[in-house]
């Protein structure tokens, strides 16, 4: 399997976003309706028809693809107000019901629910997916196990699906809680080189367990046809604000990474079962997450996250994703979606919806 050559540095960013009817606030199986209207390849469906995904082109910034993404917003919201229609982007829908949603005519999407059943059918959450060339797929492999140790962050920063069918779940991220029923969703395991990642695949494949390489869900995976590293454990995105936070601590983060193994300084690699561990407590606790390191201490997330900017910031002004970066201060001082959903209505209400509304228009 080749692992495309491209200039390292680069990023791409998958917005996926969800219709909803202003009246009854519910999700509709709009998103073809406004696709077709549209007519730009940037904005395309998704696994159910009430769900549409911004895909910008392949930038040298986080800051040059949040502009893309201003602009992708801004022609999917109009589109929307003419059709009389509004978009939201938190993870889980707060009341919607699976039941009530239509799956979109793919064969790939109709294996996934041949394959996982009802559990295919419940999959109604989004999510944003950050890409970033990294030049080979030894590199990618060897990020990716780095980067396990960072996830945590990027899930409690950008968690935003406290709510499902109306009830508080008593998660941050139920979006995880769901994506995490589908086979090979959730961490990848430690690999030592992309040979010995094209090796899992072709077993994989020789079991029949995927189909391609795609169908490996892992919450961070090569992405050997763009020639990337592709980080998708980041909830969906309500706002600009909350999309610019993750790319950039994504993205740096990668970058830093890359910079290190670069220079030998690799370190010792964080226990599996502590990688899950912090993984579940950001899951469950959001921003208010205590995360655990081998020693037995424990660190405020909120207090990683404000190191992250500080020692961040000298990469984000060379590598131009500044802005992007002070918007991770942004969502610290006003709350992730999940709390600010929640300060909005204890249960997941039509007023919940309506600040959704508000939040993916401003």
């Amino acid at each position: 399997m080749k692992f495309k050559q491209c200039a390292a540095g680069t990023v791409g960013i998958e917005w996926e976003l969800q219709v909803v009817d202003p009246q009854s606030r519910d999700l509709v199986s709009r998103a073809p309706d406004l696709i077709k209207s549209i007519d730009d390849s940037r904005i395309q469906g998704e696994f159910f028809n009430s769900t549409v995904e911004l895909i910008s082109g392949i930038h040298p910034s986080v800051d040059s693809a949040m502009r893309e993404m201003r602009e992708l917003r801004d022609i999917v919201m109009h589109e929307a107000d003419t059709q009389g229609l509004a978009i939201v982007g938190m993870g889980v829908h707060p009341f919607s019901h699976w039941q009530h949603q239509t799956l979109a005519d793919s064969d790939r999407y109709r294996r996934v629910v041949d394959r996982v059943g009802e559990w295919g059918k419940r999959q109604i959450m989004i999510g944003v997916h950050t890409h970033f060339a990294v030049g080979d797929g030894d590199a990618a492999v060897a990020i990716q196990n780095r980067l396990l140790a960072e996830l945590p962050l990027i899930l409690a920063l950008s968690a935003s699906s406290p709510f499902r069918h109306g009830r508080d779940t008593g998660v941050a991220s139920q979006r995880s809680m769901i994506f995490q029923q589908l086979p090979n969703a959730g961490l990848p395991p430690l690999l030592d080189s992309w040979d010995a990642y094209t090796e899992l695949v072709r077993k994989m494949r020789r079991i029949d367990a995927i189909e391609e390489p795609g169908e490996l869900r892992w919450a961070v995976r090569p992405a050997p046809v763009f020639g990337t590293i592709e980080a998708r454990i980041a909830d969906g995105a309500p706002s600009l604000v909350d999309l610019a936070a993750v790319n950039a601590l994504t993205v740096l983060s990668i970058e830093r990474i890359a910079r290190e193994l670069r220079e030998g300084d690799v370190g010792p690699m964080t226990p599996d079962w502590l990688l899950r561990e912090n993984r579940w407590r950001a899951i469950r606790y959001g921003l208010d997450a205590e995360i655990a390191f081998a020693s037995g201490a424990t660190r405020p997330v909120v207090e990683l996250l404000h190191e992250a900017i500080r020692d961040l910031a000298p990469l984000a002004d060379e590598l131009g994703a500044k802005d992007s970066l002070e918007q991770v201060g942004t969502v610290l001082r006003r709350g992730n979606s999940a709390q600010r959903q929640r300060a909005v209505d204890r249960i997941g209400s039509v007023a919940v919806v309506d600040h959704l509304v508000a939040d993916f228009r401003s």
